[in-house]
């Protein structure tokens, strides 16, 4: 048996580090809801809304600044009432405002018009049922047929009931047919559409207009008329209405207001109000008999005071970030997600004077607004985040999107290109990358971007 002796070096996270480093990586949304759940628990906290007096005194920036957050909290509190006052009539009148009118919604009200049997009104609700958020039919008529216990020829028959509804359309089994359905309705279902529709709609994807121009027999300036036809036509008919799901708005936590000769930062403090302590419980506990009551209060006062303090190293840290990501990226609030920078958190750390652990938990799940639009913090650091890789491919792909919209469509870049145009901004990826990213956006190839059109007419 042998014995020894060695020595280790801990770090014991106490509570309280804990509980900052949990309201650190808090939204301002989370962040509204700890302050009311401590108010709720605590009953020395007070909650103050945010006010801010005008004393006459500032300079010119000063108040561009003041107005600029004034008009900020307007906003968040005008919202913040909308949304009480929608909770109110939902409570009330058992109505829910955000409830707009769906796709089934609207194909029953047309359907109301018209008279059916018992029978036939469960079918057709099932029918509409089956319906996804594009407006196509979800289920085969086997399906149905199986599900209703009805004969193929009268589920066929009410499908196409379906089918002269608005918008047109709506009910078919895919996108040859959706489109289909929409020429019939116009008069414009030639022989020629037919063909493009039923056998040329994946070359058309790929934008290979030469290949379909040759397959159908007839000039690309021909084909070119017929895709624009298409053109009008619209894929998703039931794509306009509500989904079924609700829409989750995205709420910032920083909001970044570009003025003439320099950018203001505002952060997002106005969704949560601030903690104090109850004069009333803070003059009990020096004032009390009670060594119980006083040491009771005193515990309270402390966590109060804690929590203020992490909520204000939170935002101090969030602001920090914010500017620093301002300073470095400038010329993507000026131009675009085509001239961001790389950038590391380990960057930003050093920078700022504090851990790179602390900015990753700063930047969680935290969105930045801009006149650029909303884009998640993590966004702006291209390179060395390793642990939110998702993030960093985002801004990637934002700079191959506005590549790409650049562009000169009659000579559309290649992955190559674009790869080495990236390689040139310190962004280093490989073709492959580029290629899958282009992909996951949705943006067909270089062919598939080629505008036809010039070539056609020289």
């Amino acid at each position: 048996m042998r014995l020894e002796l060695r020595q280790k070096q801990k770090q014991i996270l106490t509570e309280k580090m804990i509980q900052s480093v949990e309201i650190l990586q808090m939204t301002s949304q989370e962040l509204k809801e700890y302050v009311n759940e401590v108010m709720l628990e605590n009953p020395v906290v007070e909650l103050d809304e945010h006010v801010k007096e005008n004393t006459g005194t500032e300079s010119i920036e000063e108040r561009q600044q003041q107005t600029s957050a004034e008009e900020q909290y307007h906003y968040l509190t005008q919202r913040q009432s909308d949304d009480d006052d929608i909770s109110n009539l939902k409570n009330k009148w058992n109505v829910d405002p955000n409830d707009e009118e769906t796709l089934q919604d609207y194909l029953w009200s047309q359907l109301l018009w018209k008279e059916y049997s018992d029978r036939d009104e469960k079918i057709l609700k099932f029918i509409l049922d089956s319906l996804d958020d594009r407006g196509y039919l979800t289920d085969t008529v086997e399906d149905i047929v199986d599900s209703v216990g009805e004969t193929k020829e009268h589920i066929i028959q009410l499908i196409e009931e379906v089918r002269t509804l608005e918008p047109a359309g709506v009910a078919a089994m895919n996108l040859q047919q959706c489109l289909q359905l929409q020429l019939q309705r116009r008069g414009e279902l030639d022989h020629n559409m037919e063909k493009l529709v039923t056998e040329c709609l994946p070359l058309l994807g790929e934008n290979k207009i030469p290949q379909i121009a040759k397959k159908m027999k007839l000039s690309i300036d021909e084909i070119l008329v017929m895709c624009e036809r298409l053109k009008t036509l619209s894929p998703k008919p039931g794509g306009s209405f509500s989904n079924r799901q609700q829409m989750k708005y995205i709420i910032p936590d920083v909001i970044v207001v570009k003025f003439k000769e320099y950018y203001d930062i505002l952060l997002n403090d106005w969704m949560y109000a601030d903690i104090s302590i109850s004069p009333y419980y803070s003059q009990m506990q020096k004032n009390n008999s009670s060594q119980e009551v006083k040491d009771y209060l005193e515990q309270k006062i402390k966590q109060a005071n804690w929590v203020k303090q992490s909520i204000e190293q939170r935002n101090t840290t969030l602001l920090k970030v914010a500017r620093a990501i301002v300073v470095h990226q400038k010329d993507f609030f000026e131009h675009g997600s085509a001239y961001l920078k790389p950038y590391r958190l380990a960057d930003a750390a050093e920078e700022i004077g504090i851990h790179e652990s602390t900015v990753s938990r700063a930047v969680n799940k935290k969105y930045l607004q801009c006149s650029q639009g909303i884009f998640p913090l993590s966004y702006f650091f291209v390179r060395g985040m390793q642990e939110n890789a998702e993030q960093s491919g985002a801004a990637i792909k934002g700079m191959i999107r506005e590549l790409i919209r650049q562009e000169n469509k009659k000579k559309p870049y290649s992955d190559a290109v674009i790869t080495k145009l990236l390689n040139e901004k310190g962004i280093q990826i490989s073709r492959r990358t580029v290629a899958k990213y282009r992909d996951q956006e949705g943006i067909p190839g270089a062919s598939g971007r080629k505008d036809w059109k010039q070539d056609s007419v020289v």
